[in-house]
C-alpha cells in the first residue's frame, strides 16, 4: 500500500512527504533542498487532506505559495515541485524518485490555474516524456486530479494527484469602481444681454447688444414711441450685433427692449434683457 505523509512545518514552505511502497526511503522537498530528521506527526492515506475551511466559498485562485507540490498517487507517490507565479506555473520544476539518493529529474511547466480549475502539462529533460496534470480545487481548499503520461515513460494514464499542501489563495477581485453621481447641471444664464447706443447721426442711430453667454441668442428689438420698431435677429455667443435704424431726427423719445432666448434650445428661459430710453 503506498503511503504518504504529512509533515509539520514552521517555515510553510514544506512540500508533501514521499514515501516507497513497502519502502525505507521518505524524502521531503522544501524550498529546493532535502530537510532531513524531522519527526513524522502521523501516518495517512494517499488522498488524505489537512482540513482547511473556505469561508465565503471562493470561485477564482491564485498560488499562494512561490514552489508547489503535485503528489503522484501510481504505484510510488511522488512530489513533484513547481515554481509559480501568480496564477501560472512559472517555467521549472522537478521530482525527486525514491531511491536515487535526493537526485532531481528537471522539466519545465506550462499553464496553471484559471477559476477552480487547474490545468500544467510538465516536459521532462531526461527523455522528452510529457506529463498533464489536470484537476480541480475543492470545497476544501485542497486540490485532487487526474495525470496522463509520466516522466519516467509515457505509459501511466488516468492516475490521481492530489496537492501536497494548502498553496491557494482566494484571488482578490477588484470592486467595481462606484458611479459618480452626474454633475448638476449649471446654473441658467439670466443676465447675457447688454444694450448700447452710438450718439445719433444725421437719419440715422445704431444699437449695439452683446452676448456674454456661451449660448447662441435669438432676440428681439422693440421700440415704442412716436412709433414703434421691432426687429428680430441673433448674436453669436460672446460677440455683438449691431442694429443700424434710419429715419428723421425728431428729438423723439423712445423706449426700447431687447430680449434674448437660447438659440440652440438648451435652456428654454430668457438668457438676458436689456431696456433702456433713448432719444431719435
Amino acid at each position: 500500500m503506498t503511503t504518504s505523509w504529512i509533515l509539520p512545518s514552521t517555515n510553510d514552505v514544506a512540500y508533501g512527504a514521499v514515501a516507497v511502497r513497502r519502502g525505507a526511503i521518505v524524502r521531503v522537498a522544501a524550498a529546493g533542498a532535502l530537510l532531513a530528521g524531522l519527526p513524522l506527526l502521523a501516518a495517512a492515506p494517499a488522498q488524505a487532506r489537512p482540513p482547511f475551511p473556505l469561508a465565503p466559498a471562493c470561485e477564482t485562485y491564485t498560488f499562494s505559495k512561490s514552489e508547489i507540490n503535485l503528489i503522484e498517487d501510481p504505484v510510488i507517490s511522488r512530489g513533484v515541485v513547481v515554481r509559480t507565479i501568480g496564477a501560472n506555473v512559472a517555467g521549472r520544476g522537478y521530482y525527486i524518485d525514491p531511491g536515487t539518493d535526493g537526485r532531481r529529474n528537471e522539466g519545465s511547466f506550462t499553464g496553471g490555474i484559471r477559476g477552480r480549475t487547474i490545468d500544467i502539462t510538465a516536459k521532462w529533460d531526461s527523455n522528452g516524456a510529457i506529463s498533464h496534470y489536470t484537476g480541480q480545487v475543492n470545497d476544501d481548499g485542497s486540490v485532487t486530479g487526474t495525470m496522463t503520461g509520466g516522466a519516467v515513460g509515457n505509459d501511466w494514464q488516468n492516475d490521481r494527484w492530489h496537492s501536497g499542501m494548502h498553496w491557494l489563495a482566494c484571488a482578490t477581485v477588484a470592486a467595481p469602481m462606484p458611479r459618480l453621481p452626474a454633475p448638476p447641471p449649471p446654473p441658467p444664464v439670466t443676465d447675457a444681454i447688454t444694450l448700447n447706443f452710438a450718439p445719433p447721426g444725421l437719419g440715422s442711430i445704431t444699437a449695439t447688444v452683446t452676448n456674454s453667454s456661451d449660448l447662441p441668442a435669438k432676440c428681439t428689438y422693440d421700440a415704442t414711441g412716436l412709433t414703434k420698431t421691432h426687429r428680430d435677429f441673433t448674436v453669436n455667443a460672446h460677440d455683438s450685433t449691431d442694429l443700424t435704424f434710419n429715419g428723421f431726427n425728431t428729438g423723439t423719445s423712445y423706449y426700447v427692449v431687447v430680449s434674448c432666448h437660447d438659440a440652440s434650445g438648451k435652456q428654454t428661459q430668457e438668457i438676458g434683457r436689456a431696456d433702456q430710453d433713448v432719444t431719435f
